[in-house]
């Protein structure tokens, strides 16, 4: 009968296992200490570098706060600062000697100012310290960026904003208070029958005298009509006065009612009735419809004077050679027809840049074709600005509801903003945000909506 033989405990075999073991826990345990020690490691660097990114966009921020570009990088580094100290102590992994260094610096040759951060400290080893290393250094750099804005505000005070003017220059004013002073251009259109340029875009535009604020702060409600479409085009003009393309264009919009109001130049659209056989120059003149969509008015003068001229009380200057042109209602019974465009080749009948957002027949002097008419205007205003290839201009709509006539048109707005909700969104043009205050009660929520989305643009 065969027998297994016994094993013999002295077997040579077993001490090579012992020494085997040993040799793996050699290796084992500085590779499970390296890997605890690296993980620990990369989930510090996560922490630190989160905390400098967020101290990097809230410097960037920040350089909108102060009166001076000095003022503006020290108000960037201290909030940076602080934003990355908060972050950091809410860390809960072992981490020394951690400290930031923040720098403020504008690239040459362009409209761009950086905030620079850089984070640095050491993380301590546990497994690792047996082979001498007792921490690893760490060091993250990060950048944000901030585009200087060349910003027009186009603000209606027509007479349907009587009973909330004061709402909307308070609420305005604090709009204006974003953009850094200094730096941004900022620039202010006021219009109702005719837009003025208010204040040209400067970067003084909190320091000048008179400054933005106070010249939102001076004006009145006392005019009637709404001519968007000179409003917008206004601004766009100082737009490309400035020519600046590296930085961020913007218009912002606010009206509380339908754009019903268009300049043009009415020559050869005048009937013989209207007495104009001495007429010698062309005559360019505003054309209205009430808030009402019932009458239409004008040829009232289309240039204003002054910041509150209620310009709708005189007759276009050109049209003294004819007996019966006058800013009155019965301007109806002295035209043929309406001009296919304004003054500034925007179309009012769809055959411009756009085709035409509300029905219009030219032939026919009615309300109805009027208001259409400054519809279009306006339509093809922002479309023609939104086409600029170098200048890219944005452009931003506010809607102000409860209007006593006829509110904006908020298909329309969203439209010209060439918002992401619009129907008739052109994803290759820029894009705007368009934002409807049903009531003034919500319309500081409405301004400080769009900047929030103006100044995320330009970091």
């Amino acid at each position: 009968m065969h027998r297994r033989p016994i094993s013999d405990a002295r077997n040579p075999r077993s001490g090579v296992a012992l020494v085997l073991a040993a040799l793996f826990c050699l290796i084992l345990i500085p590779m499970v200490g390296l890997a605890i020690d690296g993980a620990n490691t990369y989930m510090v660097r996560e922490a630190i570098s989160t905390a400098a990114d967020a101290a990097a966009l809230a410097g960037a921020r920040s350089l909108s706060v102060g009166q001076t570009p000095a003022a503006q990088a020290a108000s960037a580094t201290a909030m940076a600062q602080a934003v990355f100290n908060a972050d950091i102590s809410a860390i809960s992994s072992p981490l020394s000697n951690a400290s930031v260094a923040v720098g403020v610096a504008s690239v040459n040759g362009s409209h761009l100012r950086t905030v620079t951060v850089t984070a640095t400290g050491t993380v301590p080893v546990m497994f690792l310290s047996i082979l001498g290393v007792k921490s690893t250094p760490l060091s993250v750099t990060t950048v944000a960026q901030r585009r200087d804005l060349n910003l027009i505000l186009v603000l209606d005070h027509s007479g349907s904003m009587s009973q909330v003017m004061s709402t909307v220059q308070t609420d305005a004013i604090d709009f204006i208070d974003q953009f850094a002073s200094g730096r941004d251009n900022v620039g202010l259109v006021s219009f109702t029958g005719a837009a003025f340029m208010a204040y040209a875009p400067s970067t003084s535009f909190m320091t000048a005298t008179p400054n933005v604020p106070t010249l939102i702060g001076d004006m009145t409600s006392a005019n009637g009509a709404t001519n968007t479409a000179q409003g917008i085009w206004m601004a766009y003009q100082q737009l490309v006065k400035l020519n600046q393309p590296g930085a961020f264009n913007v218009i912002v919009v606010f009206t509380d009612g339908l754009a019903n109001t268009f300049t043009a130049s009415f020559s050869g659209h005048i009937a013989s009735s209207a007495g104009c056989s001495k007429l010698s120059t062309p005559l360019t003149g505003v054309l209205l419809a009430d808030i009402y969509n019932t009458g239409t008015m004008g040829l009232s003068d289309p240039t204003a004077q002054s910041l509150n001229d209620a310009t709708e009380l005189r007759a276009a200057p050109a049209g003294n050679g004819c007996a019966n042109i006058a800013a009155s209602w019965s301007i109806a019974n002295y035209l043929t027809s309406i001009p296919s465009e304004d003054t500034n080749g925007n179309s009012t009948n769809g055959t411009g840049s756009i085709s035409a957002y509300a029905p219009v027949n030219l032939n026919q002097v009615t309300p109805a074709n009027v208001t259409n008419s400054g519809l279009n205007a306006f339509d093809d205003a922002a479309n023609r600005i939104r086409s600029d290839g170098s200048l890219k201009p944005a452009i931003y709509t506010i809607g102000l509801g409860n209007n006593p006539g006829l509110p904006p048109d908020q298909v329309l707005l969203a439209r010209v903003a060439n918002d992401p909700g619009s129907p008739s969104f052109n994803r290759n043009q820029v894009t705007g945000l368009s934002v409807f205050s049903p009531t003034v009660t919500q319309l500081h929520a409405a301004f400080h909506q769009v900047a929030s989305q103006i100044l995320r643009l330009a970091r």
